[in-house]
């Protein structure tokens, strides 16, 4: 339940535009469906661009990839005070 539902506020969680840029070495991989999942109010939007961070293991072939996201939120109408 949304913290403003807990307090009794009532807010329309619809009205949230979400933006998520999504940085990766595998861009090619789908994972909209799952990043979007993870974001369920208003309308989500996830892009996937080239990128991350990979670090190469000292001994082998294999390599530490770290992913990067960001997130940005907002509000149909809302104006700032």
């Amino acid at each position: 339940m949304p913290p403003a539902a807990r307090a009794g506020r009532s807010f329309d969680y619809r009205r949230f535009s979400i933006s998520c840029r999504r940085a990766a070495d595998e861009v090619g991989r789908d994972r909209h469906p799952a990043v979007a999942k993870e974001l369920p109010y208003g309308t989500v939007t996830v892009t996937a661009i080239k990128g991350g961070l990979e670090i190469p293991a000292e001994q082998g072939s294999d390599s530490i990839v770290i992913a990067n996201a960001a997130v940005i939120v907002s509000l149909e109408g809302d104006k700032p005070a």
